[in-house]
């Protein structure tokens, strides 16, 4: 095991009801001090169209790296959890 999962074995895991809780405290939080202005703006055009982008090799590699970190660390595992449950 490496480092980082070692490390990682100690986090806390989190259950549904605690992923519910916690978006329901931010939610509270939205509601209470965030605006809600009306923009008072025309109609904003939308534009849908796909471009090609064509990274170097050194921006894939980031980007890959960056990938591999954010799997191993398993950011989106309320999500996950919450999604299964629909």
């Amino acid at each position: 095991m490496t480092k980082a999962e070692s490390f990682m074995s100690f986090r806390e895991v989190h259950t549904t009801a605690w992923c519910d809780a916690r978006d329901a405290v931010a939610q509270s939080f939205l509601d209470s001090f965030v605006r809600q202005n009306v923009a008072e703006i025309d109609e904003i055009k939308l534009d849908d169209r796909f471009e090609p982008v064509h990274l170097s090799a050194p921006e894939r590699a980031i980007c890959l790296e960056l990938d591999h970190h954010l799997s191993a660390l398993e950011i989106n595992a309320c999500v996950a959890r919450r999604a299964g449950r629909d």
